[in-house]
């Protein structure tokens, strides 16, 4: 064999491995996109709706029944990940804490009583929220 065989051999066997490598990389892409699909994509489109109707952050007030709903919502979202604490549990939990996170924020600006307090609780509600967004985003990339 001269150099010329063996360069290409190599050059050969690396093509392969890439392409496994490939398979692979959009298997998994593919898995975290149905997983979006089903479980996420609500959140994405219908959960700032939900915030929007719940809290007016011009007016400085909280719709009660929408906050309700809001809530409700948040629990509903840890039902549905619940799929992924056994297929992903690292991933189940920092979703899971992220939704307790936010939950908590929403409670706690429920009860405000006054400008700062609305801002404070606010400002860190909408925090949360951008978090959660980030570590769904992360996952599916």
């Amino acid at each position: 064999m001269d150099d010329i065989d063996i360069w290409t051999l190599i050059v050969a066997i690396v093509a392969v491995i890439i392409s496994i490598w490939s398979v692979k990389r959009n298997e998994k892409v593919n898995y975290r996109t149905k997983i979006f699909e089903v479980v996420f994509k609500e959140l994405f489109e219908k959960f700032p709706l939900l915030v929007n109707n719940a809290i007016d952050e011009h007016s400085y007030t909280i719709n009660e029944d929408a906050c309700d709903i809001v809530e409700d919502t948040i629990g509903k979202y840890r039902e549905r990940i619940l799929v992924l604490k056994y297929s992903d549990n690292d991933y189940y939990m920092k979703i899971d804490k992220q939704l307790i996170k936010m939950d908590e924020k929403l409670t706690l600006l429920a009860g405000y009583r006054n400008f700062t307090f609305f801002n404070n609780y606010y400002a860190a509600f909408l925090k949360e929220v951008k978090k959660l967004y980030k570590i769904v985003r992360k996952y599916i990339s």
